[in-house]
């Protein structure tokens, strides 16, 4: 007795509406995945940059002020 009525060897026949069911849950997994952010996203903090004109310090060095925030 074969272990499943559908296969022939190893393809598998569909019926149409086995292959439009198909089609539903694939993309519903597509836009499920597009909606969630990435995991990395949810763990590190977003850091802006912020970097100051050059200029001359109190000891003749050239320098600029970086600051980082949230």
């Amino acid at each position: 007795m074969p272990m499943c009525m559908h296969c022939k060897g190893d393809v598998m026949a569909y019926d149409a509406d086995s292959l439009v069911e198909l089609l539903r849950v694939a993309r519903a997994r597509q836009k499920h995945a597009a909606a969630a952010p990435p995991a990395f996203e949810l763990i590190v903090p977003k850091i802006e940059m912020l970097v100051g004109t050059w200029h001359v310090d109190e000891h003749g060095n050239q320098a600029r002020e970086i600051k980082a925030r949230d």
